[in-house]
């Protein structure tokens, strides 16, 4: 079994072998993909659980969110792995992957629809931790009303980064429930600095056994997550730029 990560795949492989790579929302059609979980969810004095596999024809990715892959090499010739956008692929997201004596131009062919869902990897038989508070977060979008720019905002409060307040304060014991609701069409990988949280529902269905420090929140779409003890101060925000410089931000501090 090879180790790499996209970018640094092997540019030829033998046909029967593995290649564990780090994925953005990407495929290679013909090839069989174990997705695992790259996180683990722990509780207080509680076992780690590892995550289930799941196999799928492609995985969904977002700026700073990790996918740990499988992909098995089984079916021998020259295949692109790349991003499903074609505009993007065709600018240069995607690799190459050549089985050894494989002649002939790389070929792509589009997966058969799919939507991720986290809780896919869910652990069945976990019950999430109970929490000490629930933190409402509501995201909404101002068109065009930051100098042609979205701005962006949480409890309807544009995050100012130059002042740097504090949106929330934190007790260091305390597990805390964030219950995130998505007011725009725009998909969120919403991100916690120096702490974890744990996914307990998604779009109205429960699940638990997922840890993330990134996530990725969809259009008009309601998640929750019990976060670790929270330890610092800790900036919550969306991991897009553009929406992060422009108010999509928050900040924890924890006493």
């Amino acid at each position: 079994m090879s180790t790499a990560a996209i970018g640094q795949l092997p540019t030829t492989a033998s046909s029967g072998t593995d290649a564990i790579c780090t994925t953005y929302p990407v495929s290679v059609i013909g090839q069989y993909q174990r997705l695992r979980s790259a996180r683990r969810p722990e509780t207080r004095g509680a076992e780690r659980s590892p995550g289930t596999p799941e196999s799928r024809d492609a995985a969904d990715k977002a700026p700073r969110k990790r996918i740990s892959a499988i992909v098995e090499l089984s079916h021998p010739g020259i295949w692109v792995l790349g991003d499903l956008d074609e505009d993007d692929r065709g600018h240069g997201m995607g690799v190459v992957i050549e089985y050894a004596g494989a002649k002939g131009k790389p070929l792509w062919r589009a997966p058969p629809p799919f939507r991720w869902d986290y809780r896919l990897f869910a652990d069945r038989n976990r019950q999430p931790p109970p929490s000490d508070e629930t933190i409402e977060i509501l995201i909404a979008k101002d068109n065009a009303a930051d100098h042609g720019f979205n701005r962006w905002t949480i409890n309807g409060t544009a995050f100012d980064m130059k002042t740097m307040p504090i949106t929330w304060r934190l007790q260091l014991d305390r597990r805390y429930r964030l219950r995130m609701r998505n007011a725009s069409d725009d998909i969120h990988p919403m991100h916690l600095h120096r702490s974890r949280f744990e996914l307990t529902r998604i779009a109205g269905g429960p699940t638990a056994g997922v840890l993330k420090d990134v996530a990725m929140l969809g259009g008009y779409q309601t998640m929750e997550s019990i976060s670790l003890p929270i330890s610092r101060d800790s900036p919550f925000h969306c991991h897009m730029q553009l929406h992060m410089d422009y108010g999509f931000m928050a900040l924890f501090q924890t006493t």
